[in-house]
C-alpha cells in the first residue's frame, strides 16, 4: 500500500474557485488520482487518492524513495498514461479567464496534441538521437509539430543559446559531456513553448556542480518564461529551492 503525504498547500481547493484567487492560475491539477498495476495475481497500488495543483511560474518537487510512485505520477500528469480513478485537469490557455478541463476522456490523438504543444518532457537519460546534431535534435520536435525548417532552426538556435550551448549546435551527442547533453534535452523539451515541463530525475546522472547548473536553467525558465515545472528528484539540496514539495511514501 502506498500512502501519500502532500505538503502542497491548496491541493484540494475547488477548481471553480481558482479564478477568484490572487495567486497565479493553476495550469495542471490532479484530483483524487489513484493508479495500480498487476503483478502476477496481485494488484499493487502505486498512487492512492493523490491531489496537487501546479500554478503558473511554479516549481514542485516530487520526492520519495525508489518505488514510491514518482514516475507513475509524472506519466499521469504528462498524459502518457490515463488515471484509473480521479482526474487530471489542464489549463486551456486560449480561454479568458483561463479554465481547466478534464483529460481522462480525451482520445489518444487529443492527448498527443496536448503533449506536443503544452507539455515538455526531460528524463534522467537525455534520449538524444545520436545521429543528429544538437541543433537537429532541438529542431525535430518543431518540424513534427508543423514548423518550417527555417523557423525550427532559428528557434533551436535561440534555445541552445538560452541553455548556454550555441557554440555546440553542430556537435553530435557523443561529442558533448553528460551535462551538455542534458541541456540539449531541456532545449528540445522547450521547442514548442510548453506551459508545463515534466522532469523525471533530470540531474540524477550528473555531478553536483552540473546538477546545480541544470537546475538553475529550470529555475530561470520558471521565473522568466512563464513556465511551470514538476520534477522528481532525490537531490535533497535542490529540493529546498523548489516552491513546494510533494513527498510520496511507501507504507
Amino acid at each position: 500500500m502506498v500512502s501519500k503525504k502532500n505538503s502542497t498547500p491548496g491541493a484540494n481547493e475547488p477548481l471553480r474557485q481558482q479564478t477568484e484567487l490572487k495567486e497565479p492560475p493553476v495550469v495542471l491539477s490532479a484530483v483524487d488520482v489513484s493508479y495500480s498495476y498487476k503483478q502476477g495475481d496481485q494488484s499493487i497500488s502505486a498512487l492512492s487518492c493523490l491531489s496537487l495543483n501546479l500554478r503558473k511560474n511554479e516549481m514542485i518537487a516530487i520526492v520519495g524513495q525508489s518505488g514510491c510512485g514518482k514516475s507513475t505520477l509524472l506519466h499521469l500528469l504528462g498524459l502518457l498514461d490515463n488515471v484509473q480513478s480521479g482526474e487530471i485537469y489542464i489549463r486551456k490557455e486560449e480561454n479568458a479567464p483561463p479554465s481547466l478541463f478534464p483529460t481522462s476522456k480525451l482520445s489518444e490523438q487529443e492527448r498527443t496534441l496536448i503533449r506536443r504543444h503544452s507539455i515538455g518532457f526531460v528524463y534522467q537519460f537525455h534520449h538524444l538521437l545520436k545521429e543528429f546534431t544538437a541543433l537537429e535534435n532541438v529542431m525535430l520536435a518543431q518540424i513534427i509539430a508543423g514548423a518550417s525548417k527555417k523557423a525550427a532552426e532559428n528557434n533551436a538556435m535561440r534555445l541552445l543559446s538560452l541553455v548556454g550551448l550555441s557554440n555546440r549546435a553542430q556537435h553530435k551527442p557523443h561529442q558533448l559531456s553528460g551535462g551538455q547533453q542534458q541541456r540539449v534535452a531541456i532545449a528540445r523539451a522547450l521547442a514548442n513553448s510548453p506551459q508545463i515541463l515534466i522532469a523525471d530525475e533530470p540531474t540524477g546522472n550528473l555531478d553536483e556542480s552540473t546538477s546545480e547548473d541544470v537546475f538553475n536553467i529550470l529555475l530561470s525558465l520558471c521565473s522568466n518564461n512563464g513556465m511551470s515545472v514538476v520534477m522528481a528528484t532525490h537531490n535533497t539540496h535542490l529540493c529546498k529551492r523548489f516552491h513546494k514539495t510533494l513527498r510520496l511514501d511507501i507504507s
